[in-house]
């Protein structure tokens, strides 16, 4: 019997099909290895891998095209990113992984809300990088996005694709929403309120704090909390059968709610440091070259990475609660 002879149908593959298996495990395969450390390929690869194989084989033929369609268009996607600067090569690799799996698995649908997000957030953080400067002895990271930053606001996605595509419970793709909805928030409401004249205040003190520091607010980012989720909700929720407004109501405010979360989260445990050398408070671990920094507040291993993490989960599930209790 050949290999694969009989799997469901009871008739060897066409080797058209064989092939375009092949190739999309493989280059899920490539780019697991790319971007997995410290021995994690042991599972990441065949994990994924595995993954992207059952999605393959319970496709007819014209949708595994559709997913070397998809896997293309991820790369391209990737690729026009980091040339503008708005990922690093590593965080280039991960959307590539990212949008792979999830736009094989959801298809258009999926692909035009991660669009939505990823084309505008990285807009509006190109339009802010120079007022960012000001701030760039205090904020970890930069506009262009990395491969933690990459799954600490794509991770949840993936894990509501992978649910979704086994169960195919249309919850899941509002989770991945609710998500995605909380990530836009928290971006627009940073990047459009380093533009407020109005110092931000602290959201558990509501004293005045520089720009920049985490857990601070103005009236014109909390504006982008609205604008952001709205937006992003906007682009995902018509193919969802019921209410359209029940839904959006119930996806956005979700979307708002993760990023007030992330807010606080980022207000009261994210990691702190201070500078020896200039005394600036910081979430670098290292500042004013090579000074290593102290940590003065929050919790060591809570970083931007962990509370934007915390944010889309928090996204997700508040779809989750709402739809339970309202639907």
């Amino acid at each position: 019997m050949p290999i694969l002879n009989r799997l469901g149908s009871g008739s060897a593959l066409p080797i058209i099909t064989l092939l375009l298996i092949g190739f999309v495990v493989s280059v899920v395969a490539v780019l697991s290895e790319s971007i997995s450390f410290a021995g994690s390929d042991n599972l990441t690869v065949p994990l994924l891998s595995a993954l992207i194989l059952d999605v393959m084989l319970k496709s007819s033929l014209a949708q595994q095209i559709t997913v070397v369609g998809w896997i293309a268009f991820s790369f391209l996607l990737a690729y026009i990113a980091h040339r503008l600067k708005a990922l690093t090569l590593g965080g280039t690799a991960g959307a590539m992984l990212l949008g792979s799996i999830v736009f094989s698995i959801g298809g258009i649908f999926w692909v035009i809300p991660m669009a939505t997000f990823f084309v505008l957030s990285s807009i509006l953080s190109k339009i802010g990088k120079l007022k960012r400067t000001i701030l760039k002895g205090m904020v970890d990271k930069g506009s262009q996005r990395d491969i933690l930053q990459v799954y600490a606001n794509g991770g949840v996605s993936l894990i509501m694709a992978v649910l979704f595509h086994f169960t195919g419970n249309d919850l899941f793709y509002l989770m991945f929403l609710g998500s995605l909805a909380a990530a836009t928030a928290d971006t627009w409401g940073t990047e459009i309120g380093i533009f407020s004249r109005n110092e931000p205040r602290h959201i558990l003190t509501f004293d005045k704090v520089p720009a920049g520091t985490s857990g601070g607010v103005t009236a014109l980012g909390t504006s982008g909390f609205f604008m952001g989720a709205g937006i992003l909700t906007l682009s995902g929720i018509f193919p969802v059968s019921g209410s359209i407004l029940q839904l959006f109501i119930i996806v956005a405010i979700s979307g708002i709610i993760g990023a007030l979360i992330d807010s606080i989260v980022g207000a009261s445990l994210q990691a702190q440091y201070k500078c020896p050398h200039c005394q600036k408070t910081t979430e670098k671990l290292l500042h004013c070259g090579s000074y290593k920094t102290t940590l003065i507040a929050g919790i060591r291993w809570i970083d931007n990475d962990v509370v934007n993490f915390i944010c889309t989960g928090s996204g997700a599930l508040f779809v989750l609660l709402f739809c339970k209790l309202f639907i």
